[in-house]
């Protein structure tokens, strides 16, 4: 298990795309996402794993055409929505790992 951290400088209405080979090797290796907004102070935990099963992947032409899952803002509501990074950061991560 390992966890991978995201960096989204601006937050986006759309969501957020992830490479299926990011996604794959997550999945392989039951890895988590931990997405930060930065300039909302917020972020979410993604387990590919369990949270990306019902996702298909589509093509990205700003990506040049690149195989992507989307993140929608609707899907992050549905594994939990945001957390405040100042709103028990470590305790939000434990939980959602869980590790207690």
């Amino acid at each position: 298990m390992g966890i991978e951290l995201q960096i989204a400088r601006e937050a986006l209405k759309s969501g957020y795309d992830m490479k299926v080979t990011k996604v794959k090797r997550a999945i392989n290796n039951d890895s988590y996402f931990l997405w930060v907004i930065i300039p909302e102070h917020a972020f979410f935990i993604l387990r590919p794993r369990m949270d990306m099963t019902n996702i298909l992947p589509k093509a990205n032409p700003l990506w040049g055409g690149k195989m992507v899952y989307h993140i929608s803002q609707q899907f992050i509501l549905n594994i939990g929505g945001y957390s405040k990074m100042k709103d028990n950061f470590i305790d939000t991560i434990i939980a959602k790992l869980g590790l207690l």
